[in-house]
């Protein structure tokens, strides 16, 4: 089968996590002998290359524009489409697999897919289908409906009224097949307008084998940062209230003084870290609080098997986060959100913790309990990668996004 992905933006050119799973599916694609294409964009002309990408070929081409202009561009941007008609034209797939594209490729490139008489399929890594943030202005334990006033006083003088109707007639007259990274983002999706008949789940995955690093390189990782013979709880992601480390910080407050572990931290923003230093240093947590870059490779592999457990206690609607399934491939006990998706993936009690990152007492205790018995973090471990390769794998993941390309390929027919 050929397969055109699209996805506004694909390593090494990103960090994201969306952008990380479209690379790591198209990988698995090619792998499995079908053609896979991408299209992406980058702001750099000089960016603005062909290459090869674990067996999948990829274009990069130029869009750069005012942040205020988002929104509008989210719908329709003028400077790509030409490049996707282009590369429909010339590529000729079966079928066009759209990722991430409400930042520069736009959810009009749906509709040039369709008129090429591309069967489209679209997956949904977030809330942006009728969000422009994050959807963290609401109650985090439910689906809800957002209403349009509460979006023009988020987004103020950015704020597009059009946008969502826009983007849901776009997915109508595409005939788009909406696959949700989780059974949490697609009751979300449901309740802001996409059509339940056209919304399928598939979960997000990896290949457990694509996270094992070599000793040595743990070891030295280790010495470079300090952190030998240290306990190490581990925070990954974007760096703001959202991802719940005010209340991760709060908790790790809490454990006592006399246990030997760091709070590392791996990616950053600049004023949020000040102020989480702050608040460390009132809490007495900060000078064993370690900040990293968020970091790719090798590294990224070191810091997740020096760590004793994985905490990602975000405070809204996660969508999936793939940080617990890289955790969970190698061998960590996971302490999560009971926010959106990462329930249907970490077994409270089994592989992890599930919880409600608001208390913060609780998270201090399943801390506690992990960090000083490591028979049962070992075991927690174990059955988490269990769970990965039996219900996470990029393969198994692949298999049914092929079912949803032979479904809209029938459809067409």
């Amino acid at each position: 089968m050929k397969v055109l992905t699209l996805s506004d933006y694909y390593p090494p050119n990103t960090r994201g996590g969306a952008d990380i799973a479209a690379e790591r599916l198209s990988a698995e694609l090619a792998r499995q002998g079908h053609s896979v294409s991408v299209l992406t964009t980058v702001a750099d002309k000089s960016q603005a290359v062909s290459d090869t990408v674990r067996g999948v070929q990829v274009r990069r081409i130029v869009s750069h524009y005012p942040a205020k202009l988002r929104n509008y561009m989210a719908v329709y941007n003028p400077m790509v489409l030409g490049n996707v008609a282009d590369k429909i034209a010339e590529f000729r797939p079966d079928v066009v697999h759209a990722h991430n594209i409400h930042t520069h490729l736009s959810f009009h490139t749906l509709l040039v897919a369709r008129r090429a008489g591309m069967p489209v399929v679209l997956t949904a890594h977030d809330h942006q289908l009728f969000c422009c943030g994050k959807f963290d202005c609401s109650d985090p334990s439910k689906a809800v409906k957002v209403p349009a006033s509460q979006c023009a006083r988020c987004q103020r003088l950015r704020y597009f009224p059009l946008r969502n109707r826009l983007i849901q007639r776009a997915l109508r007259r595409s005939g788009a097949r909406v696959l949700a990274v989780s059974n949490a983002l697609r009751d979300d999706l449901v309740a802001n307008g996409t059509d339940p008949a056209v919304v399928g789940v598939v979960h997000n995955g990896i290949d457990p084998a694509s996270m094992e690093v070599s000793p040595e390189h743990v070891q030295g990782f280790a010495r470079r940062h300090a952190l030998e013979g240290k306990k190490v709880v581990l925070f990954g992601g974007r760096v703001s209230h959202a991802k719940g480390i005010d209340q991760a910080v709060a908790a790790l407050g809490k454990l006592p003084r006399d246990l030997n572990f760091v709070f590392m931290v791996l990616g950053s923003s600049e004023d949020y870290v000040s102020y989480i230093l702050q608040l460390g240093h009132r809490l007495s947590v900060e000078d064993r609080t370690v900040f990293l870059p968020w970091m790719s490779g090798e590294d990224l592999k070191a810091a997740f098997s020096l760590s004793s457990v994985c905490l990602t206690p975000s405070l809204y609607r996660e969508p999936f986060n793939l940080i617990n399934i890289e955790a969970m491939a190698l061998r960590k006990p996971v302490i999560t959100t009971c926010f959106g998706g990462p329930p249907e993936v970490v077994v409270d009690g089994v592989t992890g913790y599930v919880l409600d990152p608001r208390d913060v007492d609780k998270m201090s205790a399943r801390l506690l309990e992990l960090l000083t018995d490591d028979a049962k973090a070992r075991s927690m471990g174990e059955a988490g990668y269990a769970r990965v390769a039996e219900n996470f794998t990029v393969g198994h993941q692949a298999g049914k996004v092929l079912a949803a390309y032979e479904e809209a390929l029938s459809r067409r027919s």
